[in-house]
């Protein structure tokens, strides 16, 4: 067997076995080399060639000083050739060349004969071992792209797989925040309950409450911990960036647990629509512009619920990471400070500019900058937005409110629209938003003291601060 073709020392056989003879010696003539050189010793001498006898049979092949049927001749008239006596016929023509080409000029004439003689076999040869060599490359490229169809194939199943299964780890980790939410709530009710007097309040019902925490605890931990095996969830430690970096990716999971699910903020968000669109509108009376800036857009609810109602807005926040999650989400937002961010604008050059759950992170004196740079680029007739949790509602003000560590102080309502009215905005407004939830368990209707720990429990939990800048008396778009 030399490299995949097998070749089998011919004995002396009878007529009738010629066919196989040659056969074989076709076979033998199809190799090229030292393939053909190993082939042939075991061809006519039976038995491998040595490693000695191959150099100079190669170098003669790829010389031309002989042709592959001499050889064969040369190695069958070698002493052991004849010692072994395999017969070959076909080379006895070989043979009486060879004896010719040794004569001189007559020799030269006679190589030049033969050689002109084989062309129409050798042009056969060569077109032979082009055919083959198109239908193996045929058969390869039918393979690879099988293959490639195969991976394309296994990829877009393992792409879909792990896909549904995020899909449902979200689901689930939502879900979980929604109930951990609401459990927050009715602790911090009942807090407030247990210090209003005369309310007959179920122990064995706080108990069940207490057993419902603890339980949804070790669920959240279970989650955390399957979140971080699929590598969707990543210990803080490990945050890229320093000491940003882990507050950025710290403050985002924070909003997630705590400010409620994205559908939830923009359904409260929807409200400030009607007043945007109302803006924007009389401003269009010319080609200026009529955007919309959104300072400190966070996870961008409001600039999706702007969009969604073809209104031209952008979002300013500093954490690199929520500007990527919004940029991912296709919105457009400016990795800046609020403040030196309006700075940078022309003044009379944006129809609003709006401030979600933002200003209470801010000294008074920003929080001061921040209204008269509004103030400052406002086109007249523009609109400014700014909500914040609301004091009056004694949960919000006294537990709620310093949830988040980054908040100074509460902001009372009457006071932050005189701050606006001081700038010099006008047809200010509060709209007090959200309305609190009254607990279950506050007791009889008619009680004096459920009667007051409902209205308490009522008060709205926010409140948007609304403020227009003035129109001079000659201005066309004057309302």
């Amino acid at each position: 067997m030399v490299r995949g073709v097998e070749v089998t020392a011919v004995r002396p056989v009878s007529s009738n076995t010629c066919g196989v003879r040659d056969a074989q010696l076709d076979d033998l003539l199809r190799l090229n080399g030292e393939d053909f050189v190993r082939a042939a010793y075991e061809f006519l001498l039976v038995r491998p060639a040595a490693p000695a006898e191959l150099p100079s049979w190669v170098e003669a092949l790829r010389r031309g000083k002989l042709t592959k049927p001499e050889v064969l001749a040369a190695i069958r008239d070698s002493p052991e050739g004849r010692a072994r006596g395999v017969p070959v016929p076909e080379l006895a023509g070989v043979r009486a060349g060879a004896r010719l080409r040794r004569v001189p000029v007559l020799g030269y004439v006679v190589r030049w004969v033969q050689q002109l003689a084989m062309l129409p076999q050798l042009a056969r040869r060569l077109d032979a071992h082009e055919a083959g060599l198109a239908e193996n490359e045929a058969r390869q490229r039918q393979a690879v792209e099988a293959l490639a169809t195969a991976l394309r194939r296994e990829r877009e199943r393992d792409a879909a797989t792990h896909a549904a299964f995020v899909a449902g780890i979200s689901t689930r980790h939502d879900r979980l925040l929604d109930a951990i939410r609401a459990l927050d709530e009715a602790k911090a009710g009942r807090l407030v309950v247990q210090r209003i007097e005369a309310t007959k309040i179920d122990r064995a019902a706080l108990d069940v409450v207490d057993e419902q925490i603890r339980s949804l605890g070790m669920s959240v931990q279970a989650l955390q911990s399957e979140l971080r095996k699929a590598g969707l969830l990543t210990p803080l430690g490990a945050t890229p960036g320093g000491d940003d970096g882990w507050f950025d990716a710290y403050y985002r999971r924070f909003e997630d647990r705590f400010r409620g699910s994205p559908d939830e903020i923009r359904e409260r968000l929807a409200f400030y629509v009607p007043i945007l669109q109302a803006a924007v509108d009389a401003l269009r009376h010319n080609a200026a512009p009529a955007r919309i800036v959104d300072l400190g857009s966070g996870r961008g609810e409001l600039l999706e619920v702007v969009a969604g109602h073809g209104l031209d807005g952008y979002g300013v926040d500093t954490s690199e990471a929520m500007v990527d999650h919004c940029r991912a989400r296709g919105l457009s937002v400016v990795h800046a400070d609020a403040i030196e961010h309006l700075q940078t604008l022309a003044a009379d050059s944006v129809a609003a500019v709006t401030s979600i759950q933002v200003i209470e992170h801010l000294p008074f004196r920003a929080l001061l900058r921040l209204a008269s740079e509004a103030f400052r680029v406002l086109r007249p007739g523009g609109v400014v937005i700014l909500e914040t949790p609301n004091p009056e509602n004694l949960i919000v003000g006294a537990c709620n409110f310093y949830y988040d560590p980054t908040h100074v102080r509460p902001l009372p309502p009457e006071p932050m629209r005189y701050l606006l009215e001081s700038i010099g905005f006008e047809r200010t407004t509060i709209e007090r938003l959200r309305p609190g939830a009254t607990a279950a368990d506050a007791g009889d209707a008619a009680d004096p003291v459920a009667k007051v720990y409902s209205a308490i429990m009522r008060v709205p939990q926010d409140y948007g601060l609304i403020g227009y800048k003035p129109v001079p008396e000659n201005d066309s778009s004057r309302t």
